[in-house]
């Protein structure tokens, strides 16, 4: 079964806060690249309207498994407000409900309340060089995301057959817009490589309007790790 919510404008809308503007807000020429890998423990409930549950009869959260999660990010430098904003990719990887449970891409910031942990600076000749230190952050995304499973029949409250009378395996998809809000610590090894630690906590809601389809939802924190990179 499949459940619809149009988020295309939501997507153009986020994707065009992300495009860097250099002239209004001093950002740097070329984008850090940042990948976070790491695991969720993400729980899920995914009801019909009739109270029972696609993943287990009694509608309660359901761990999603997920093997890897994957965050690649493009962000800009807006050292102004100590701070960088970008395009991020997720990708929720290896669950027993499919190979990729979840996918989509958003719009993602991290706040560094201490300075950016590397960025480049002048010195009072003019020359130009980089600086990096190691910095606590915060982390915030919005991501419009599509969530997918296949079910094991022995999970499901239903068994659908197909028009000839076999048994077709549960399928159940939703597209949601996930909200994620991180801690976490940059630690600089070189001027161009920084590795990461953080803490996360992901989460996103639905509320189906089709007949057929209940409340969707999905909570729980991340641990991620990571390596950051500039192009200067």
């Amino acid at each position: 079964m499949k459940v619809g919510l149009s988020l295309k404008k939501v997507l153009v809308i986020l994707l065009s806060l992300a495009i860097p503007y250099k002239a209004a807000f001093s950002l740097a020429d070329v984008p850090t690249f940042r990948l976070s890998f790491g695991e969720s423990f993400v729980n899920i409930t995914a009801g019909s309207t009739n109270g029972s549950g696609y993943f287990n009869s009694t509608n309660s959260p359901t761990p999603v498994g997920s093997a890897l999660t994957l965050n690649p990010m493009f962000l800009w430098d807006i050292p102004s407000i100590r701070s960088r904003i970008g395009v991020t990719l997720l990708m929720d990887l290896g669950s027993q409900y499919g190979f990729m449970t979840a996918v989509g891409v958003g719009v993602s910031g991290v706040f560094y309340p201490m300075g950016l942990s590397s960025g480049r600076e002048a010195r009072d000749d003019g020359v130009e060089f980089v600086k990096t230190r190691m910095s606590p952050y915060f982390h915030f995304a919005v991501i419009p995301t599509k969530i997918s499973f296949s079910l094991p029949l022995s999970s499901s409250t239903t068994t659908p057959t197909s028009s000839s009378g076999a048994i077709n395996q549960p399928y159940f998809a939703a597209e949601v817009i996930e909200t994620d809000l991180g801690v976490g610590l940059d630690y600089p090894f070189s001027e161009n490589i920084v590795a990461f630690v953080e803490l996360e906590y992901r989460f996103a809601a639905y509320t189906a309007q089709e007949t057929t389809t209940g409340a969707i939802s999905y909570s729980g924190p991340a641990l991620m790790l990571g390596i950051m990179t500039n192009f200067y």
